[in-house]
């Protein structure tokens, strides 16, 4: 999730973007696409709630996470159970302003 760029217009699933230099984040673009598959798949196994990401890591430009709010909200309707929010919020290479805070899991 934290490279993945969602691109409301985009007419295949998954793109990568440029070279895979850490398996560990991919960067890649997805589409509508991708909410269509979640609600076959889970069509096809009987049922399924679906947890949507929605990135903050960049939060000058949001416009890409509102389009996939919205249209995971439309698309996958009562089989949406939440979304998760953010990038690893407590990391102060991405928010300096939070490098004084000490965030705990609970």
């Amino acid at each position: 999730m934290d490279s993945s760029t969602y691109v409301f217009n985009q007419p295949n699933m998954i793109t990568i973007q440029g070279p895979v230099t850490n398996i560990h984040d991919i960067q890649v673009t997805y589409g509508p696409l991708m909410l269509d598959t979640l609600v076959r798949l889970g069509d096809e196994i009987g049922g399924a709630q679906w947890l949507v990401g929605l990135s903050l890591i960049n939060i000058n430009n949001i416009d890409a996470t509102v389009a996939l709010a919205v249209n995971a909200t439309n698309k996958l309707g009562d089989r949406l159970d939440a979304f998760l929010l953010g990038n690893v919020p407590d990391s102060p290479i991405i928010f300096p302003f939070m490098q004084n805070l000490i965030c705990l899991p609970i």
